[in-house]
Formats: C-alpha cells, sequence, structure tokens
C-alpha cells in the first residue's frame, strides 16, 4: 500500500490530517487538532494546473497522541498535486 497524507477541510470541525498506510497495521488514521499539542496546515494552490488537477505548496508540522500510539510529522510540500475527485476520508 502507497504511503500517503491526505489533509481535508471538514466543513464544521475545521482541517483534519489523513494518514493512509502510514501507521503500521491500520489502514487510515484521521488526526485533528483536539489529539495534537502541535497541529499546523499551511497550504496554498499554486499557478500549476495539468489535466484538471491543481498544484500546491506549503508545510504540515505533527505532534499528536493517537490509539494506535504516536506521530510527529514536519513536512514541506513545494509542488504537489492536489485531486479533488477523492470522495472520502
Amino acid at each position: 500500500m502507497k504511503r500517503r497524507v491526505r489533509v481535508v477541510e471538514h466543513p464544521v470541525e475545521g482541517k483534519r490530517v489523513v494518514l493512509i498506510g502510514v501507521v503500521p497495521g491500520v489502514e487510515r488514521v484521521v488526526v485533528d487538532q483536539k489529539s495534537c499539542t502541535k497541529f499546523t496546515v499551511d497550504i496554498e494552490r499554486t499557478n500549476n494546473r495539468l489535466n484538471h488537477i491543481d498544484g500546491l505548496r506549503g508545510t504540515l508540522a505533527l505532534d499528536c497522541a493517537l490509539p494506535e500510539g504516536h506521530v510527529t510529522a514536519e513536512v514541506k510540500m513545494q509542488e504537489c498535486t492536489f485531486d479533488n475527485r477523492a470522495k472520502s476520508l
């Protein structure tokens, strides 16, 4: 399984980070700000677009306690792709 990090904007609860294939033995973990001492998400669109998919750049910093353990991450994205066709977390 590919390891992926997805940032989603919940209309009521705000930003969430979905860790897919990152936590051993768990397919998908949803992280929100309540379970973290550090939760910083800053993502913006770039001017690049290819096949209806927007380019993104930004940063992600997490320090979170999870039932499955603990996750700490510092990520800098210089040119990523965003596909808004995802249907669920």
